[in-house]
């Protein structure tokens, strides 16, 4: 029995022209009926269905197509790409289940922000990781320090860029990572360092745009809240930027903060 191309490709969900592509590279051989009308051979489906197959793989079309070829590949060939392709898919769903996992973690840290804003509580600051270089914290002018923070910018929004300050009051900028994932993606080796976690006085708080010049800014109201309660920050202080809402020319940082006390 032959089939018509319009059958064919609804029924592989592709386009006319990628059946003639196959045709060119040899993978298939339809019939040309009148007005070259052409139709296709089990055979033709089946070798389509493992195109298919194969692409669902992520293999490159070209390799696919020389594969199906007359001077195509081995069994042990077809095995070790096959192999590869399962190992590039089980790095790809750990990747996507670590995003979907950051996703989420800023999801709900959101919608703790709008429920909770601006009210001060006790907390355990997790451990993390920081990642703070150059003059400002996120960029430096060292050719090293660039591919380190590059590294760490591959996992986000597992990273998460944040404003750290010591207890003098100076700000700046750096990055954070959650301690375990930090060990898991080999984030933990110099300039990088770790952050015990310590009691803290904990918010979430909306600031202005001044912040990105003023970075000690994200520490307003809890530093208000020790000096009121004579209490003093033991050690570094964290704001995780959450995400900035823009309203024109207006950007309104929205921060979770940590500040450690004794």
């Amino acid at each position: 029995m032959r089939y018509p191309i319009g059958d064919v490709a609804r029924t592989l969900g592709v386009t006319h022209a990628g059946l003639h592509y196959f045709e060119k590279q040899g993978v298939i051989a339809p019939t040309k009926g009148d007005m070259a009308r052409r139709t296709y051979s089990i055979r033709d489906f089946i070798r389509l269905v493992s195109y298919r197959k194969y692409r669902n793989m992520e293999m490159p079309l070209k390799v696919i197509a020389g594969q199906f070829s007359a001077e195509g590949d081995s069994f042990p060939v077809i095995r070790e790409r096959v192999q590869r392709q399962a190992e590039q898919a089980e790095q790809m769903a750990r990747r996507y289940m670590r995003l979907a996992e950051d996703a989420g973690w800023f999801s709900s840290h959101i919608d703790m922000a709008l429920e909770r804003m601006d009210r001060i509580e006790f907390a355990v600051m997790p451990s993390l990781y920081l990642l703070s270089v150059g003059d400002e914290g996120c960029i430096s002018g060292e050719r090293q320090e660039q591919q380190i923070v590059s590294r760490w910018l591959s996992e986000l929004p597992g990273t998460r860029v944040s404003v750290i300050s010591d207890k003098e009051g100076n700000g700046r900028y750096g990055y954070t990572v959650a301690e375990n994932r930090a060990e898991e993606l080999h984030l933990t080796d110099s300039p990088a360092w770790r952050l015990e976690g310590k009691n803290c006085i904990h918010t979430f708080t909306k600031v202005t745009g001044e912040l990105f010049d003023q970075p000690d800014l994200a520490f307003v109201s809890v530093r208000r809240y020790m000096r009121d309660h004579n209490l003093e920050q033991d050690g570094l202080a964290v704001a995780v930027i959450l995400c900035v809402q823009c309203h024109g020319e207006e950007l309104n940082p929205l921060l979770e903060v940590y500040a450690p006390f004794k």
